[in-house]
């Protein structure tokens, strides 16, 4: 008979009791400790023994599997402690950032100053501005307020003002704010990107929204070791937040954002989502804001937007002001 060595194989006893179903295998090459020594000594025989009893343990302890909601409460955790604890975030229910931005390709490129004010739990406004010459200012605004988003944009020569429609909309001045945000594909972007911004910059979900939350393995598409979070906002906007593992900071908020035409589609054999747009926004260059007396908020001052892949929009942060004085009627529309 061959002779087990104990001692050379101690080595696999760690990857076979990771599979219960290798337990038989682990209790033969325990076995044979006793049988290739001699075991002549209680003291053995008892260590021997209690080794049987906690093999014996070993299917019930590997068979359960992990729970998905527990999983996700860890990342939560994680994430919350990083971004600098609980009576941090909390103690922040508004934010302004100042800084310069630089939007859109080829011919249609612009670039300036902008103003992101954030007012929990469900507004955000964004105000961005640049020259198209040195006669011709213009100023466009993108706000949420709760479940309402509208637009404005203005044009400032040397001596007027006036208002045009925005790209891909009509003028914010002639009509209410949409009422449903899925008819609306350019409205439920920027509802969708201002989401990500409330969740990701001050890890706050919004009061008005279903959150559902889960927790999905690192499919690798981005190259960097991550865990997702999968948060169900409503009205079919699935938000997916990647956090680094090693950071334990977001870095990465995608959704996607299919037409209603396209989603009567779906569910057609042989059918494809062609208008289908897919929305990622990374945050990079965290540093410390101070929160007075509370601590510290790690904040990005990169925020990089991409539309099926392509850079559509660059901000770089230059200033955050922590708990600014905002008042909900600054998100709301003016009518001219």
């Amino acid at each position: 008979m061959q002779e087990i060595d104990p001692f050379r194989n101690a080595a696999a006893y760690g990857s076979l009791a990771r599979n219960w179903r290798e337990t038989p295998k682990l209790l033969a090459h325990v076995l044979a400790i006793g049988k290739f020594t001699g075991m002549r000594f209680k003291r053995l025989r008892r260590i021997r023994f209690g080794l049987l009893v906690l093999l014996c343990c070993c299917p019930i302890a590997f068979a359960q599997k992990p729970n998905p909601k527990s999983r996700a409460q860890e990342i939560l955790d994680q994430t919350c402690a990083a971004l600098g604890g609980n009576a941090v975030l909390q103690s922040v229910q508004s934010l302004s950032a100042f800084g310069d931005f630089r939007s859109g390709s080829g011919r249609t490129q612009a670039s300036g100053d902008f103003q992101l004010d954030i007012l929990l739990p469900d507004k955000v406004k964004l105000a961005m501005k640049w020259s198209l010459n040195k006669e011709v200012k213009v100023t466009a605004i993108e706000a949420m307020n709760g479940r309402q988003v509208w637009r404005d944009s203005k044009e400032k020569y040397s001596n007027r003002t006036t208002g045009f429609p925005p790209i891909g909309g009509t003028s914010a001045n002639s009509g209410e704010p949409s009422p449903n945000l899925i008819d609306n594909p350019d409205d439920q972007q920027i509802w969708s990107d201002f989401s990500c911004l409330i969740i990701s910059l001050l890890f706050h979900l919004p009061d008005s929204t279903k959150v559902e939350i889960r927790s999905d393995s690192n499919d690798g598409i981005i190259g960097v070791a991550a865990d997702f979070l999968k948060i169900d906002i409503g009205d079919d906007a699935i938000l997916r937040l990647a956090i680094d593992q090693k950071t334990h900071l977001p870095f990465m908020a995608a959704y996607v954002i299919i037409p209603q035409q396209e989603k009567k589609k779906e569910n057609t054999p042989g059918s494809s989502n062609s208008e289908t747009v897919q929305i990622q926004i990374y945050f990079s260059g965290y540093k410390p804001v101070s929160v007075n007396k509370s601590g510290d908020l790690w904040l990005p001052h990169q925020i990089t937007k991409t539309r099926n892949g392509i850079t559509v929009e660059d901000m770089h942060i230059t200033k955050f002001q922590l708990n600014p004085r905002l008042k909900p009627k600054q998100f709301e529309q003016k009518h001219s």
